[in-house]
């Protein structure tokens, strides 16, 4: 019953994820000088983000292929909806609950990083376009990952908003 979505979680992209904010962890801990607003709780809210964030990419590649039949002309077999593991409308509740999960970790991420509320509208702003962008990649009609937009978009959210905003919570303050 939990392997098919493990097959769907790709767990083998997982430590991509991971990449992001084990950087921005880094670079705050450089910061001597604003060490004391290092909290070990919000890098790892930070850290959890990211991989709630690379699975929900995960399950809605896995959506967005299926459904353009971008899987099944490759042959693939690991891919859960292609192979008939889930159905289309469990990965369609999968998306909604994990989108669910990431705005509530990434709203008790900013809490918990203790921010103004400026800071908190902006970051929560991004973070509802990190969610948005994670879907989009591959699902609907006009999906960016199908445009030639996949690259800069990972590159936006997987590596800048990904090293940066996890250094700005900790660090407070923009490189």
């Amino acid at each position: 019953m939990l392997k098919p979505w493990i097959l769907a979680a790709r767990p083998k992209t997982l430590p991509l994820a991971l990449a992001g904010p084990i950087t921005g962890v880094a670079m705050a801990l450089l910061q001597h000088i604003h060490f004391d607003y290092f909290k070990i709780t919000t890098a790892i809210l930070c850290i959890l983000v990211a991989l709630s964030l690379q699975v929900l990419s995960n399950f809605a590649n896995d959506l967005g292929d299926f459904q353009k039949g971008t899987d099944q002309a490759a042959k693939r077999k690991d891919r859960a909806l292609t192979l008939g593991l889930i159905s289309e409308k469990q990965m369609k509740l999968a998306l909604a609950y994990n989108s669910l999960i990431c705005l509530f970790l990434g709203v008790y991420l900013l809490i918990s990083a203790g921010l103004n509320i400026q800071e908190l509208t902006v970051l929560f702003t991004i973070g509802l376009f990190a969610i948005f962008s994670a879907i989009a990649y591959t699902v609907g009609k006009k999906a960016y990952g199908y445009s030639g937009f996949g690259d800069l978009f990972v590159f936006i959210f997987f590596g800048m908003v990904s090293v940066l905003g996890t250094f700005y919570v900790l660090a407070k303050q923009l490189l």
